[in-house]
């Protein structure tokens, strides 16, 4: 574990691992300090840098060691709902050996950090950062020429000091990074590089191939794998046929109903009844649900390669780079052919378009039934109101209303009949 300041020069950053007491006796006036968890056995040369993150081009720090490679930093941290803090210490050692657990004196001063997150090196592919800054002939330029390291990289490292800084002092890893995604043509001592479309894609390829061997996480296995491949139910109606037993009387109306076999057997006349079959096929009213055939292992394998893909192109490309690329794993020239998951996909929305067709179809004959309710809602949902308005009213009346609306009035006049106008008088003729 490394500890880290920020540092105000412009400068790639060297890791220090300063003593915690030095690093307490000011805390006051400096920066909160971060937690690095980096990977052992890293040399002297390794350096914190702030590159451009080949995805959008954006600043992010960086850990580089001309031995171990490249490593980005990932955040791990609590949710914000929940509080927690780190405590940093040391134990101390004596002459005699080391000191006791009861020894109140075998602990430093120590650091408490108020926010426990944590910034964790993990590796990071040097090929990204270099298609990022190469100057690439497969995103539209002129095609590129053969060229030297230092040729390739002399605009970039013009403008950026910290990828100097890996340029220099990791020759070997930039060669081994480069022979991955270049064509190479040696002239003299020299060898000179051209960036390749084909040997990009089939490292791509490479990458797919092993993030497939060992199995996406069980998340991205759920969501873009099994539930991408899901296939829908269908509604089949079901036809039943089913035997009836009719009881008819030798005296019946109906005698074409009879058996002819058993009049020509029997001579006498007979007065029992007869029993006839009639066999009805009638159409069931529930519908019985049957999944479609479930994806096989090859398409669920390129279901997969199809994640890593895109994973990997929308992760560590420019959305331009990224598009050219995913162009040339859809052309006859991929190395993966996606022609059988393409086919099963399409297959796939047509079954689950049917699918939403039948379900519209099935709930057509629910419409009225569910009109009816809201109907009922609504008329209820009125008369609730209504109530609440008349118990409102009758609330607001005074105490005098309420007793004149308890008398009793049979046989008075009303109001209004004494302001009524006479009836006009009939004259003699």
């Amino acid at each position: 574990m490394g500890v880290k300041t920020r540092s105000a020069s412009s400068s790639p950053v060297k890791m220090a691992t300063p003593t915690l007491a030095a690093q307490t006796s000011n805390v006051q006036q400096q920066e909160p300090l971060k937690v690095l968890l980096l990977p052992t056995n890293l040399s002297s040369e390794a350096r914190i840098l702030n590159l451009r993150h080949p995805l959008d081009g954006s600043s992010k720090r960086f850990l580089f060691c001309p031995k171990r490679g490249l490593y980005e930093f990932t955040r791990v941290c609590h949710p914000p709902s929940e509080y927690r803090s780190i405590l940093l210490s040391k134990p101390q050692t004596r002459g005699d050996g080391p000191a006791k657990a009861d020894d109140s004196a075998a602990v430093s001063d120590g650091y408490v950090t108020k926010d426990a997150q944590m910034m964790v090196a993990t590796p990071f592919d040097l090929c990204f950062v270099l298609l990022a800054v190469l100057p690439s002939s497969m995103a539209g330029s002129p095609k590129a020429l053969f060229q030297p390291v230092d040729d390739l990289f002399e605009n970039s490292v013009a403008e950026d000091k910290h990828l100097q800084c890996i340029i220099t002092q990791g020759p070997q890893l930039i060669e081994e990074a480069l022979k991955q995604i270049c064509d190479t043509v040696d002239a003299g001592d020299e060898t000179m590089y051209r960036i390749s479309e084909v040997k990009t894609t089939a490292y791509i390829q490479q990458k797919i191939a092993r993030v497939v061997e060992r199995g996406l996480p069980p998340s991205l296995e759920e969501r873009f794998v099994a539930r991408a491949l899901e296939t829908p139910v269908l509604s089949v109606k079901r036809e039943q046929s089913t035997l009836t037993v009719v009881e008819d009387d030798c005296t019946g109306i109906d005698e074409g109903l009879k058996m002819d076999s058993f009049d020509s057997q029997s001579s006498a006349p007979s007065t029992a009844p007869s029993i006839v079959f009639s066999e009805v096929s009638t159409v069931s009213s529930t519908a019985v649900t049957t999944p479609a055939d479930s994806a096989s292992s090859e398409i669920t394998n390129l279901q997969r390669q199809r994640v890593a893909l895109d994973f990997i192109i929308t992760s560590y490309m420019s959305p331009k780079l990224a598009a050219h690329l995913l162009g040339h794993f859809q052309s006859p020239q991929s190395p993966i052919n996606f022609t059988p998951l393409e086919q099963h996909m399409e297959q796939l929305a047509k079954l689950k378009a049917e699918a939403l067709a039948t379900r519209s179809l099935g709930d057509f004959s629910r419409k009225r039934e569910l009109d009816e309710e809201e109907a009922a809602e609504e008329r209820a949902e009125k008369k609730r109101k209504q109530d609440e308005e008349d118990k409102r009213r009758k609330a607001s009346q005074s105490r005098g209303v309420k007793d004149l609306a308890k008398a009793n009035v049979v046989g008075m006049k009303k109001m209004s009949d004494f302001f009524a106008k006479k009836p006009a008088a009939k004259t003699k003729s």
